[in-house]
């Protein structure tokens, strides 16, 4: 898949050509540069966004032009992590982790 992205020019020579080499240790403040897609409009554009909080499961990040509070991102990280995964994973199972406990 590497090969194919380096030919395709969506791989640089510094790209991480497994999951264990991304780096997942982010720390709240972290701010990242997102694509995001207008489902409506069907146009895609760049974001800034910053990480607000940190689960167990999931990294929380925000839209730096939005005002939301952490208190209401922190409840909604709470209800993702004891109710909605949990769900999903009765149903669906756990996520494939390629390389993981290696």
């Amino acid at each position: 898949m590497y090969a194919l992205a380096q030919r395709l020019g969506g791989a640089g020579q510094d790209s991480p050509r497994r999951v264990e080499d991304i780096q997942t240790d982010y720390e709240l403040g972290h701010r990242q540069e997102f694509f995001v897609t207008d489902l409506k409009s069907d146009t895609t554009h760049t974001i800034d966004a910053t990480l607000q909080v940190v689960s167990a499961n999931a990294y929380w990040y925000v839209d730096n032009t939005l005002d939301l509070r952490t208190e209401d991102l922190q409840s909604a990280a709470d209800e993702y992590e004891s109710g909605i995964r949990p769900a999903m994973l009765e149903a669906l199972g756990d996520v494939w982790n390629p390389g993981g406990g290696r």
